[in-house]
């Protein structure tokens, strides 16, 4: 029975009873003016999108619709083919899902192996993410599933923060870290300031104590001169008195 490739995204075969079981995914792979995506046009995408991914967010691709437009532009140029920007972001979107979908297969137990056709090239991209593929422990019964986080996730990820921007540009780790480092200067300030204001205060309540108390020590000082003063005036009226009887 002869399949055609662009019918079909993968093969699964199981072995059941000596019985084989043959199970294939439609790729969606839509004509474009009579330009279909195949095997071959497939593999040279993947290797355009592996050399210029890393430069999203860099002055020389703003974000990842320039990317797509590049992409399409050396497709269509170079290598005589009819996509565009839209089309090539879709086949993306179509490779990464079923990527995905055949890893997340493949790392539980109990279930047929499925074989991607494009696997090999899509691992040279994703293949040091932990999440896609876990790491075998102790023995070959004990493994470590991956975790939640898939790579659909991390793609949404990166498209929120391109919608997140005005001008549609991608931020990058860097302008995370300088507003992270500019939000903790704040508050370091606000800090220091709060705590210059509290030094002020109970400076100023401590010398206004002291002057209290050194008006409170004149005053006293200056009841017992007054009170000097009365016992002398008191004695000489004394003396007065009794030197005329």
């Amino acid at each position: 029975m002869k399949i055609e490739r662009n019918l079909a995204e993968f093969l699964t075969l199981e072995r059941s009873q000596g019985q084989s079981h043959i199970e294939f995914v439609d790729l969606d792979e839509s004509e474009v003016e009579g330009c279909a995506w195949n095997h071959t046009n497939t593999k040279i995408f993947i290797s355009l999108y592996k050399l210029y991914k890393s430069k999203v967010g860099t002055s020389q691709l703003k974000n990842y619709k320039k990317l797509w437009e590049l992409l399409a532009h050396i497709l269509n140029k170079k290598h005589n083919l009819n996509f565009t920007a839209g089309q090539v972001e879709n086949r993306w979107r179509v490779l990464e899902r079923n990527y995905k979908k055949v890893k997340d297969n493949n790392n539980k137990t109990g279930r047929g192996r499925k074989n991607f056709e494009f696997e090999q090239e899509m691992d040279e991209i994703f293949g040091k993410k932990r999440n896609i593929n876990p790491k075998i422990l102790l023995s070959s019964a004990t493994i470590a599933h991956p975790t939640d986080l898939t790579i659909n996730e991390e793609h949404k990820k990166e498209e929120e923060n391109y919608k997140s921007n005005d001008n549609g540009q991608v931020q990058t780790t860097e302008n995370t870290a300088c507003n992270t480092m500019r939000k903790r200067k704040k508050k370091n300030t606000a800090n220091e300031v709060l705590e210059k204001m509290r030094h002020d205060k109970l400076k100023f309540y401590e010398n206004k104590i002291k002057i209290l108390q050194e008006r409170n020590e004149i005053e006293k000082e200056k009841l017992m001169e007054i009170k000097g003063k009365n016992d002398l005036i008191e004695a000489r009226n004394y003396f007065v008195c009794n030197s005329t009887k």
